[in-house]
């Protein structure tokens, strides 16, 4: 009923509008260590280089440059962690070639084993495209794959940042987890964003849904969901906020259309299921000795903990959380149990 209560479903929509952009700032996190690097006040120290800029610089030929960092002190839970990391970086023949201004490679090693790597590439039309594929730490056999592709420009001060008014295309993709597969895909632009999901996880089968969701705010302090829509196999749902609440809206024009322009049957996307190749990263060899240069980050040092804090995007982190509410869940649990049982 048009007004009545919007309830687990206008939960579930206001977080995915966090786990989209949860997402893209985690993207852009390995940027902003390097950016930090750069002018750190302590901590840092480096071999075989003038300095910390000079070391992310592309040779001037096609000959690629490898770049060993070595993580000390990094807090992650109640301990701290040591990891290497190594960036491979084409040289600017090499980008030229490819038509691209800059690009990058980053594995991440735990030991002698890579668990991880990303590839971050700046286009001489300046797109930017970053992608990224890991192994969970704990459950070796779920792995992960994302990227975002968007646009960049140049502020005031001759900055690269994100172009505020250019689409953004986010994927997303997890097997051998709890659930066998997820995928997902969104396009945020002028406020809203319309996001596809496939996922098969325990006993519940498969889903295949389309989510279209509107927002507010230009940072993460004031981000807002307003309103948006769902559609799967149990039907449709719209929910717009009005007044001090988030009310059921089956009559939106808007998101009935946009909801409307995606088939869950016959679009490609619900056709086709993920595939994570390992060897994109497990074949990098994490014991390697021909580094160009070695950059030393001692998180330990509270200067640099502090000067790198913002990477973190800790403003986006834990987005789980109608479920992970405990009074939202058993409220769930208690409807499907009225309702389907």
């Amino acid at each position: 009923m048009d007004g009545g209560s919007a309830g687990i479903s206008a939960c579930y929509l206001a977080q995915n509008v966090g786990h989209s952009f949860q997402t893209m700032l985690q993207g852009a996190a390995s940027f902003c260590y390097m950016q930090k690097m750069t002018n750190a006040p302590a901590g840092v120290t480096f071999s075989g280089t003038d300095s910390i800029s000079a070391a992310l610089t592309p040779n001037s030929d096609s000959v690629e440059k490898v770049v060993k960092v070595v993580i000390g002190g990094f807090s992650e839970g109640e301990g701290s962690i040591d990891q290497n990391i190594f960036f491979v970086i084409p040289g600017r023949d090499t980008n030229a070639e490819n038509g691209n201004l800059y690009q990058h490679s980053i594995y991440f090693c735990d030991g002698s084993t890579a668990t991880g790597k990303e590839v971050a590439t700046i286009k001489k039309n300046l797109s930017y495209i970053i992608s990224s594929i890991n192994r969970n730490m704990w459950f070796t056999e779920e792995l992960f794959a994302s990227s975002i592709s968007s646009k960049i420009t140049i502020d005031s001060n001759g900055r690269l940042i994100f172009d505020p008014s250019s689409e953004k295309l986010i994927t997303m993709e997890s097997t051998g987890g709890f659930c066998e597969y997820i995928k997902g895909e969104m396009t945020l632009n002028n406020g809203k964003i319309l996001q596809k999901t496939l996922e098969a996880c325990g006993d519940f089968g498969e889903r295949a849904a389309v989510t279209a969701m509107r927002y507010t705010g230009n940072s993460v302090d004031t981000l807002r969901f307003q309103e948006g829509g769902s559609k799967d196999a149990f039907g449709t749902f719209i929910t717009e906020f009005r007044d001090t609440r988030y009310v059921s809206a089956p009559d939106n024009v808007e998101f009935n259309e946009d909801l409307a322009t995606v088939n869950l049957e016959e679009d490609e996307f619900y056709t086709t299921l993920p595939v994570i190749d390992p060897d994109a990263f497990q074949t990098f060899d994490c014991d390697r000795e021909d580094a160009d240069v070695t950059i030393n980050m001692d998180f330990s040092n509270p200067e640099l903990a502090e000067h790198t804090a913002g990477c973190e995007t800790r403003g986006l982190d834990n987005m789980d959380f109608c479920r992970g509410d405990e009074a939202v869940s058993g409220a769930e649990q208690a409807a499907y149990g009225m309702c389907l049982g």
